[in-house]
Order: C-alpha cells, then sequence, then structure tokens
C-alpha cells in the first residue's frame, strides 16, 4: 500500500501597517486556525501572505530561519519584504510538489514491481552476481517444484544453457 505522509505547513503572517513577517509552522495541512489565532494579537488586522504545504513543515520551517537569520529581528520574526516571503513559497512550494510526486512514483514502483515479481524472480536478483552454474544450482536447490522454465526465465537464461549447467 502507498503511504501518505502527514502534512503541516510553514506560514507567512504579518501585520497590517508593520513590515516584518512571521515565519511558522502548523501540523495542519493549512494555516487557517493559526491565522484566525494570529488574528486576536493584531489590533489594525493581520494578512495572510501566503504558506507552503510541506511533509515536514518543522523541518523547513527551521531551514528558512536559518538561511534568513541575518534578516531576523525576534523569534519567528524577520526583515524580509513580502516579494521575498512570496519567492520562497513558490520555490518551495515546487520542491514539495516534486518531491511527492517523486515519492509517490517510487512507493507506486515498489508496489507495482513486487506485485508483477515472483519469489523466484526475488530470488534470481539475489544471486545474480555469481557465475551461472552457481546460480542454477542454487535456484534449483530452493525452488525444487519449479519448472525448468520458470527457473530458467528467472535467471535470464535459455532452458538449454540451464540443462547444460544441471550436468555440469
Amino acid at each position: 500500500m502507498i503511504e501518505q505522509k502527514e502534512k503541516g505547513c510553514v506560514y507567512f503572517f504579518k501585520h497590517i501597517g508593520l513590515d516584518p513577517i512571521k515565519i511558522g509552522y502548523s501540523s495542519n495541512s493549512s494555516p487557517v486556525n493559526r491565522f484566525q489565532q494570529f488574528k486576536t494579537y493584531a489590533p489594525f488586522g493581520a494578512e495572510l501572505i501566503g504558506f507552503i504545504k510541506s511533509g515536514d513543515a518543522k523541518k523547513l520551517e527551521t531551514h528558512l530561519h536559518k538561511i534568513h537569520e541575518s534578516k531576523r529581528l525576534e523569534g519567528e520574526w524577520f526583515n524580509i519584504s513580502k516579494n521575498e516571503a512570496n519567492s520562497l513559497i513558490l520555490l518551495h512550494s515546487n520542491i514539495e510538489d516534486v518531491r511527492d510526486k517523486n515519492d509517490f512514483q517510487i512507493a507506486w514502483a515498489k508496489e507495482s514491481f513486487l506485485d508483477e515479481t515472483t519469489d523466484i524472480d526475488l530470488f534470481a536478483l539475489e544471486i545474480e552476481n555469481l557465475p551461472t552454474s552457481e546460480k542454477v544450482y542454487k535456484i534449483c536447490n530452493k525452488f525444487k517444484d519449479s519448472t525448468i522454465k520458470d527457473l530458467a526465465a528467472a535467471l535470464k537464461i535459455s532452458r538449454q544453457t540451464f540443462y547444460n549447467h544441471l550436468k555440469n
């Protein structure tokens, strides 16, 4: 079964009329609840600049804090522009999308491979670096009830070659 990652997000908030931007994270895939809390401390209003969905939001938040350390004012507040924040959102959203797509494709490929692969095929992969005579001997001993046709196919050799190595 393909594993689903639990998503979180890194958000970018600011107070209306002030420049600093807060870079924080939430274990939810949307910052809506966190933004509602934030607004209670914003007497002139608050603005959600954007957010990045992430499989590891805390790690991404820590990374963003580290690369903007020189612009840190205090805590999670940074002296970065809205344009910089939007660039970070765009960049890291694309990275997360690519990572999610790759993770899905790898999981799907593994699942598909295992669905189509027999125990004989998997064993043949384990012994593929052995000399052919040794491979034939080992696969015959492990899969005594299998046909020569299946065993030869798993080793990617002809039945005649398989028989020749059985004779030796």
